[in-house]
């Protein structure tokens, strides 16, 4: 079997980035992409850099990437997604002399020469609703289907996710590996955003989510006006989220549940304020019906805040033994749950140095490493 790394050893490992999705406002997979960097950097001698840009090079990256003494920026002027890309990319990325290209997500173009490592963040549902509409999703399962079949090995953020793949696309699990992101911006945000008006340390509950369908946050309002009468004085639900396509839907639920007093939509809060917002919180609810990861709950976890979180997706594996888990189709279920925690400072300090404990599951160097021993290993196996 051929083998890239095969010859000269003293040369450096070639790895490259498909980086067109860090773009000058934060995205989940460039966040993910520049947190990979900076874990590689701290874990990586004998590595040469090679990071495919769009057009013009984000100064996020530009940064990133100055902790290394052996980087190049490549342009594809291509977008990161859709047909043309996929049809055309080739013509630009196969000119990279590369040991292992890391794709971080799941288009990967057609006639790539070199090996490909493809990482999968999230498996579309036919059954539970995202926000694109049954047919992009089915476009989107078909696009996946594809760059797992091209890629040598596919990385997936959880086992949960691991274990959709073998389900549904029957990858054998020899090519799998579970390597949990690094951490987001947020836990590495600075201090010095005050509390929203209305909020008082340790008297509401979070929630971080944008107003996607499969975030669950109607019957999260829903179960927090249940919740509400025996809480008592002045408590409050935050939610920390973009809306998503029609943004009434949701001031519309918190006033037919009865708790526009109560209830704080904030919108999009940048990472300064999620850190606030979690220091203070008594909990952190997060009911999503299908996650392939949860990064608020590793958030919560890094700043001491107690959790309430789905016993769906991949929640209970991220979350161990460090959280009240729930149905999230069952309000009743949701507000006992915050009632309990409100009521209960033993259990919320209970909850915060068992979350305190499973961090070190989710360190940069940890999935660094573990990234690049995969991407050496495609090279490899080519």
């Amino acid at each position: 079997m051929k083998n890239r790394t095969d010859g000269d050893r003293s040369r450096p490992f070639r790895l490259g980035i498909d980086c067109r999705l860090v773009l000058d406002k934060p995205t989940g997979i460039g966040s993910y992409i520049l947190g990979t960097i900076r874990g590689l950097s701290a874990v990586a001698g004998g590595l040469r850099l090679q990071l495919v840009t769009g057009e013009s090079v984000p100064a996020t990256l530009t940064a990133a990437a100055g902790q290394f003494p052996d980087v190049g920026f490549w342009e594809c002027p291509l977008p990161p997604f859709g047909l043309r890309q996929k049809l055309q990319a080739h013509r630009y990325l196969n000119r990279l002399d590369l040991d292992v290209l890391l794709y971080p997500h799941h288009d990967v173009p057609f006639s790539l020469k070199m090996p490909v490592v493809t990482v999968v963040h999230h498996v579309p549902s036919l059954f539970v609703g995202t926000g694109p509409n049954l047919a992009k999703r089915m476009l989107l399962l078909s696009s996946l289907a594809w760059s797992i079949r091209r890629s040598q090995r596919v990385v997936a953020v959880s086992g949960y996710t691991a274990q959709l793949l073998r389900r549904f696309f029957g990858v054998p699990g020899r090519k799998i590996a579970v390597i949990y992101p690094p951490p987001s911006p947020v836990m590495t945000a600075e201090k010095g955003v005050p509390l929203p008006g209305g909020l008082r340390p340790g008297r509401y509950f979070l929630s971080v989510a944008e107003w996607r369908p499969h975030k669950n946050l109607a019957r999260l309002v829903r179960a927090f006006a249940r919740a509400r009468s025996g809480l008592g004085g002045d408590w409050k639900l935050a939610i920390a989220g973009a809306p998503y396509g029609d943004g009434r839907w949701l001031p519309e639920e918190v006033e037919r549940a009865g708790v526009s007093e109560d209830v704080l939509l904030l919108g999009k809060v940048g990472p300064e304020g999620l850190r606030t917002l979690y220091e203070n919180a008594a909990a952190l609810v997060f009911v999503s019906l299908l996650e392939n990861f949860g990064y608020p709950v590793v958030e919560a976890f890094h700043f001491g805040t107690p959790v309430i979180c789905s016993n769906a997706g991949s929640l209970p594996e991220v979350a161990g033994n460090a959280a009240v888990l729930v149905n999230p189709r069952d309000e009743i279920q949701i507000a006992d749950a915050m009632l309990k925690l409100a009521a209960d400072p033993g259990l919320r300090q209970e909850l915060v140095q068992a979350g305190k404990q499973q961090l070190p599951r989710f360190s940069p160097a940890v999935s660094a490493e573990q990234t690049l021993k995969v991407c050496k290993e495609a090279a490899r196996n080519l």
